[in-house]
């Protein structure tokens, strides 16, 4: 056969030592053939089996590009390492350079010699079995190794763990181990991590050694982390302080001479520096938001010297270092006395805070006293008063728990005057209370229903007193706007025409319902229905075309009020649902959601003209009634439902299958029964987007809500407290703020204002 192809091999003899820049030969091939061909080549070593690693050494390139013929290529081979002989090899080697192209089909083969210096003994192999070595503090400390003997003969290795505390490997740093040949050894080295204080959370780096002579060594690099452990302790060293506490006696000193240079006394108080806290604004250092800032931040001066005293220490039990800032919030005092939730409400005005002005470093094992004065307000009668404030830190590194995660501190604060004149004055006031008990009320009988115009410039409201009146919204208080509309009957329910609030639908104790026009002087439309069927709810539809009413029969009417003709009109349509109606509430696709007696929910579909059930949470007897619906006028399918077991619920009928529909009932997106101490829930409002609920109770409680958008209650807050019940609210958001009314069985009607709630935003 023709020979295709030569090799020739430069230098022909190499020299290895390990430790050495590794040597480096040449082959150069010529094509003898007459077309393109590519070459590719490898390397044998003699006594390595075959399929074994060629990671020995490196060519370039791998494969040449197709060559003309008679051209040449040339290959650069750098060895890397011994050949991987069972053993270990010292020596003379032979290495054969095989090289081939799978275009012509065709091989040669040549050799040259490998020197390999050295000892002749193969370092050990170090493994650690054990793949993330972590540990907590005054624990058990483990590392398994193992160690493999690739040489011919047994060795006698001193393996050794370097870099980690003496005192954590109890049984000693070193081994000395005899490996058989081609074989391996198991050991684990033991010892115990010491406590927190003495075992900072870290990374530890370390090494494993395994010397066999003074030449022959192997090193394996480890790391072991020791986990975040321990406690901060925070110590409230004065659990009750008196404002203002005694002030020293007074004594003449000779005026100071102006000294340059000295920190003026304002600037520190009681050996540290602090800052005044007040409402209103954030303190420097604090993140965004942060729920314990409460909006406070420095202000000018200092409290002054009868400040009560709040004494913490701040220890630091963990292995981290931590750096403190200390956050102090005003308490709800009602829920301390009866046992309830710790609620957290604004600082007052009036409240003066002197925190640190920078974070407190608590290294390792640190003990850190500080001292925050305060100043709250002075009652100017009565007694001593208690005001809680809970003590709780900001910390970067939430790993270390802080323990307790807050204190609760009180201050008692005493009256500005003398006993004798608060008697003089608790007379007088006496005497104010008497006459003002004269005065007649806001109605002179229950409040069944409040609404808002759509202005939130006036409110309207319905009694049992026969009466219809109208309030100017005044700021954060109702005043008196215009005389009553005096009638003959009691009036359930009274509710603005949404256009132009220029009239309002009143239904009557006696089941009839009137269009009473505001702003013109013209006689009342009168709906005929019949006498003796009280009115319960009526709803307008958005363009104040169309009115339904539902009655205590369980009747049902639709009235066509376009054109406001006068006299009386006869409604376009009825239906009888078989229940009490108790409240009504328009959802979409033309439809009217009715509920009342036995918590009996159902829709009518007056499009269609038929009666849909609608699953409820719960059924119930001839006592039990869905009380009050409320849809979102920007998202209709957002519903809420309160009835008088207590139940309030959120819904989103877009998730509920159609009416009628096999696919399931429709369940609640969210649902609580603790509102208002298992009491009835007699009232709900929705904002026009649904983040936000008001509801009053047979407790006598307005409670807002706020509503994420998923229906979950973000948080909840009590905007006002009656001695008696609640039967209506309203709510709505104008000017960057939430107003909501409310009205029941003592006769008033009560505004409220508060901020836009988070899920408003």
């Amino acid at each position: 056969m023709a020979t295709l192809l030569t090799t020739q091999l430069s230098p022909s003899v190499l020299h290895f030592k390990p430790g050495q820049a590794p040597p480096t030969f040449a082959v150069q091939i010529v094509n003898q053939s007459d077309t393109f061909a590519a070459f590719q080549l490898e390397v044998l070593a003699a006594g390595v089996e075959a399929g074994a690693s060629h990671a020995w050494y490196q060519q370039a390139p791998d494969l040449s590009a197709k060559i003309p013929p008679g051209d040449r290529t040339q290959f650069r081979v750098t060895v890397l390492d011994v050949p991987p002989v069972r053993g270990g090899f010292v020596g003379s080697m032979t290495l054969t350079v095989r090289v081939f192209s799978v275009d012509l089909r065709q091989e040669d083969r040549q050799v040259l010699t490998l020197v390999i210096e050295g000892s002749g003994i193969s370092p050990p192999q170090i493994d650690i079995l054990s793949p993330q070595l972590t540990v907590l503090p005054q624990t058990r400390l483990e590392i398994p190794v193992r160690l493999f003997n690739p040489n011919r003969s047994a060795l006698r290795i001193n393996l050794a763990v370097q870099g980690l505390p003496t005192d954590w490997l109890t049984d000693g740093q070193e081994r000395r181990l005899e490996v058989p040949a081609q074989g391996e050894v198991m050991t684990t080295f033991l010892g115990q991590i010491g406590a927190p204080l003495d075992a900072p959370s870290q990374v530890y780096p370390f090494d494993l050694e395994a010397r066999v002579t003074a030449l022959v060594s192997q090193r394996f690099s480890s790391q072991l982390t020791v986990l975040p452990a321990g406690t901060v302790e925070m110590e409230l060293t004065t659990p009750v302080v008196v404002y203002p506490r005694a002030s020293p006696p007074r004594r003449r000193q000779p005026s100071p001479t102006p000294d340059v240079g000295k920190q003026p006394m304002s600037e520190t108080w009681l050996g540290l520096p602090m800052t005044a806290m007040v409402l209103g604004q954030r303190p420097q250092g604090h993140p965004q938001g942060h729920p314990g800032g409460r909006g406070v931040a420095p202000t000018a001066g200092t409290p002054t010297s009868t400040a009560a005293a709040i004494g913490l220490t701040f220890h630091n039990h963990s292995n981290l270092p931590q750096i403190i800032t200390p956050v102090v919030e005003r308490l709800c005092l009602g829920s301390w006395f009866e046992g309830g939730d710790d609620r957290v409400q604004p600082l007052f005005p009036t409240d003066r805070i002197a925190l640190p002005e920078a974070p407190i470093d608590l290294p390792i094992g640190a003990v850190v006293p500080i001292t925050l004065p305060v100043v709250v307000s002075r009652p100017w009668l009565g007694w001593t008063r208690t005001h809680l404030f809970r003590i709780s830190a900001l910390r970067p590194d939430p790993q270390i728990p802080l323990d307790p995660d807050h204190q609760t501190v009180t201050v008692r604060s005493q009256p500005r005057l003398h006993w004798g004149l608060q008697l003089a004055l608790l007379g007088a006031a006496v005497g104010l209370l008497l006459w003002l008990r004269l005065l007649p009320p806001s109605h002179r009988g229950a409040v069944n229903m409040v609404r808002f115009d759509g202005r939130a410039s006036e409110v309207l409201s319905a009694s049992e007193d026969q009466t219809v009146r109208r309030w100017a919204v005044a700021g954060q208080r109702l005043q008196r706007w215009k005389r009553p509309l005096q009638k003959d009957k009691a009036v359930r329910v009274a509710r603005y025409r949404p256009v132009g609030n220029d009239a309002i639908a009143v239904g009557y104790e006696n089941g009839a319902t009137e269009i009473i026009p505001l702003r013109v002087s013209q006689p009342p439309l009168v709906l005929a229905h019949d006498l003796g069927d009280r009115v319960f709810d009526l709803q307008f539809t958005p363009d104040a075309q169309t009115l339904f009413t539902g009655y205590g029969s369980g009747a049902l009417q639709r009235w066509d009020l376009s054109g406001l003709p006068r006299g009386d009109v006869q409604p376009v349509q009825g239906a009888n649902v078989g229940f009490a109606v108790q409240t009504l509430a328009l959802i979409p696709n033309h439809q009217v959601l009715v509920g009342g007696r036995f918590n009996r929910l159902v829709i009518w579909d007056w499009a269609e003209d038929q009666v849909i059930p609608f699953p409820y949470l719960a059924s119930g007897g001839d006592q039990d009634y869905i009380t009050s619906l409320a849809t979102a006028a920007e998202r209709p399918h957002r519903l809420a439902i309160a009835d008088n077991q207590g139940r309030i619920s959120l819904w989103d009928l877009q998730t509920c299958p159609p009416p009628g529909s096999l696919a399931g009932p429709c369940r609640p997106l969210y649902t609580w029964a603790d509102g208002h101490g298992d009491e009835a829930v007699r009232a709900l409002a929705i904002t026009e987007s649904g983040c936000a609920l008001v509801s009053g109770g047979d407790d006598g409680q307005v409670k807002l809500w706020e509503i994420q958008a998923d229906g979950r209650v973000a948080s909840e807050r009590r905007l006002g407290k009656s001695r008696q019940a609640i039967d209506t609210v309203d709510v709505i958001l104008r000017d960057n703020r939430l107003l909501a009314v409310s009205g029941g069985r003592n006769h008033r009607v009560k505004l409220y204002s508060a901020p836009i709630p988070a899920t408003c935003r």
